[in-house]
């Protein structure tokens, strides 16, 4: 499993999904990763074709454009998924 794929399934395991299962008398078991890694992936290729609002974010911005400065792809990856959450939570 990629690192991402693992940070995005663990982000699904959340405390509320584990409090469900308990209130349901069950309790997260190691095979039930299997299945959330498949919305991990589902999660992470939803992502790939940006939104008018992420794209938006890092318009005119270059890697060692002239007004920013340098920028490198963590720069622009943060803008855009921040821009993605605004978008989602604004």
């Amino acid at each position: 499993m990629s690192e991402m794929v693992e940070k995005v399934r663990a982000a699904l395991a959340t405390d509320q999904m584990r409090s469900t299962l308990a209130a349901a008398g069950l309790e997260f078991e190691p095979a039930q990763d299997a299945f959330l890694e498949v919305y991990a992936r589902a999660a992470i290729k939803a992502m790939r074709e940006p939104t008018e609002a992420m794209i938006e974010a890092v318009e005119g911005i270059s890697v060692g454009g002239p007004y920013l400065g340098p920028l490198d792809a963590d720069d622009i990856y943060g803008q855009m998924i921040d821009a993605a959450l605004i978008e989602v939570e604004g």
